[in-house]
This record gives structure tokens, sequence and C-alpha cells, in this order.
């Protein structure tokens, strides 16, 4: 193309049952030369963010009722916005909520204990490179107000391959992490501590919950 242009995708598409999760990542929400009104206003919304990283903006997470909604079973979601996130202030109530979202609540039998352990294992996987990236190759970026996403199938009880009818089938999809969120995206030399703090305090959270639950 000739001209600058932006391309969207629907992160969401390819998974049947999407569990949603906006995570606004690192220490602090705005750029340095915002004005003083403003760094005080966005400090003041949610201390924790400076020692924790992170902030949950919002999650929806399909019901955990062992029978895919195709069974009967019902596609129903509980949604948390940002008063919920806002009111998360501690490392334990961040991650009880996080045990929500990849439904760590020992409810959905066996299968569902493997599944989600796979699915955590894919996302720390993700998290990881994210991280790796901020430590060895990013010194001139900064990354204020911006999100990591994460989106998984909510339906615990699907098999590995779905059927598509005429015989087809498709294999489960992956769970996807990504960084979004770039209008504030600043260059400094050193990069970007606040949002290193912030991935490496929710992997250490997201390693725990595994280590709970598939000790």
């Amino acid at each position: 193309l000739q001209s600058p242009h932006l391309l969207l995708k629907n992160l969401t598409a390819p998974f049947p049952h999407p569990n949603i999760i906006d995570i606004k990542m690192g220490t602090q929400t705005y750029e340095p030369t915002a004005p003083p009104s403003k760094q005080i206003r966005e400090a003041k919304k949610y201390p924790p963010q400076s020692e924790i990283g992170f902030r949950i903006v919002g999650m929806r997470v399909m019901h955990n009722n062992n029978s895919p909604p195709s069974a009967g079973g019902g596609d129903e979601y509980t949604c948390w916005g940002k008063s919920f996130g806002f009111n998360l202030n501690t490392n334990e109530e961040v991650m009880r909520a996080l045990m929500t979202f990849f439904h760590c609540d020992g409810g959905g039998g066996r299968s569902s204990s493997h599944y989600t352990q796979h699915i955590l294992s894919c996302v720390i996987r993700q998290l990881t490179r994210i991280k790796k990236w901020f430590e060895a190759e990013n010194d001139t970026l900064t990354f204020y107000a911006s999100s990591i996403l994460v989106v998984h199938d909510g339906c615990q009880n699907l098999c590995d391959h779905i059927e598509l009818g005429d015989g087809a089938s498709s294999v489960r999809q992956e769970p996807i992490v990504k960084m979004i969120d770039f209008a504030h995206v600043c260059r400094e030399s050193g990069g970007d501590k606040g949002y290193l703090k912030g991935v490496t305090n929710l992997l250490n959270i997201l390693e725990k919950i595994h280590n709970l639950e598939f000790r």
C-alpha cells in the first residue's frame, strides 16, 4: 500500500466461547509530560499499580457448568469491569481473580483440570517471551497505559479437535496473549522498567497458581 494504514484483527474469532481479560501493564499509566493534574488523577485511580505493576481492567468468563453450550449447557458469561479491578488491592486478591479467569476452582473435574493446566502453561510461555523482550532487547521504548490481552476458550470440556461439519475438524485454538493499546508509547533511554516489573509479577502469580493447582 502507498499510504499509512491500520489493520484490525478480532482476536476472539478463533474461539467458540472466548474468555477474555484486559490487563493494563506498568507501574504508571501517564506519560512523564502529562500535566501534573493528570498525573495526580491517574495515580489516585489505583495506588497498588506502582507495586503490583499491572491492573485488571476487565474480564469475561464463561460459566463452568461441565457442559458445552452445544450440549445444552447454556452459553452464559459473567463480566467484571473497571470497578472490580480497582478493588483488587493485594497480590492475593489479584491471584484469586486470575484463578477465576482460568477456572481454577476445582469444580470442572479431572479433564477440566488438565485443560486448565494446558492453558496456564501456554499463557506462561507466551508471557515469558514478552518478558525476555523487555529484558534483552527493549532499551528505547516505554509503554504507558498499554495492556496485555489474554483470550482462551472458556468451554473446558470440548475435545482437542472441534467438529466443523461435513467430516471436517479443526484443532482447538491455543490461547492468545497479545500486547495492545500503543497510543502512549514514548522513546526513553533504558526501556520500560515499570512494564517489566508488571509482567514479571504477573508471571510469578500465574506460576504460583499453576504450582498450587497441579503440584
